[in-house]
């Protein structure tokens, strides 16, 4: 059974990532990679020193649904958008990135109960013409944000 990064001090990761970088890109039996469950936690002091430490192909590595980790963190509800816009800044291509279903980042962070308008203004600030990507499904952001608002009221 694997430790969550969470238990790691970031002192700790940086020398776990130093010592063996590779090993953040691993897919696990949940089918995601260390990288993946430190973007879904958030944890912003964590995430910089991978930034810092992990080659740009690390980051792009991908789930085994497709998904970036841009993907994974927009699918947090409690997503800060500082998170988004330091990813952004690392890796830009990621924010306009679409995943196995057609969907970029937006759609993740547009499907959300309550979508943040931090992070969706922060990805819409990383990549505009993400709000003219259709999905397999046939959802364009604007469908998405519509449907949040029919169901609302």
């Amino acid at each position: 059974e694997e430790l969550p990064l969470g238990l790691f001090a970031p002192l700790a990761l940086r020398l776990l990532v130093e010592a063996e970088p590779r090993a953040m890109t691993r897919t696990t039996h949940s089918g995601f990679a260390p990288i993946h469950e430190l973007f879904r936690e958030g944890d912003l002091e964590r995430v910089g020193i991978c930034l810092e430490l992990l080659p740009k192909q690390a980051i792009t590595t991908l789930t085994k649904g497709g998904n970036s980790a841009l993907h994974v963190a927009c699918a947090n509800p409690h997503c800060d958008p500082r998170l988004i816009k330091m990813l952004t800044e690392a890796v830009p291509e990621l924010a306009s990135k679409a995943n196995r279903q057609g969907q970029p980042p937006l759609f993740i962070a547009l499907g959300l109960e309550q979508p943040s308008v931090g992070v969706v203004t922060a990805l819409l600030a990383a990549a505009p013409a993400a709000v003219l990507a259709v999905d397999e499904s046939y959802n364009t952001a604007f469908s998405l944000a519509a449907a949040k608002r029919d169901s609302d009221e």
